[in-house]
């Protein structure tokens, strides 16, 4: 359990046009449903340099390759040992 999580959303162009540009719109939308949200900082990034894996999605240093909404929240949710708000 962490007391704040990083999320790092790839928007390099293979990431972008693989879905990350939606994906950043629902997690944000998500993060600001939940109670926990100042425990979160959401950030971009240029490249995560596994393009042929994207969209790719670092959570506290860790890559997450072929991300969705859904694993994103997963991990977000045992990254900070809470329980979720809202649509997950």
């Amino acid at each position: 359990m962490n007391d704040l999580v990083e999320i790092v959303i790839c928007m390099g162009s293979s990431c972008f046009s693989r879905g990350n540009q939606h994906l950043l719109t629902a997690i944000r939308d998500w993060i600001a449903l939940q109670p926990w949200q100042h425990r979160i900082t959401l950030k971009g990034s240029r490249c995560e340099g596994v393009c042929m894996q994207g969209p790719n999605v670092r959570i506290n240093g860790r890559i997450l390759n072929h991300a969705t909404v859904d694993r994103v929240q997963t991990e977000v949710i045992a990254a900070l040992g809470v329980e979720c708000h809202g649509p997950h």
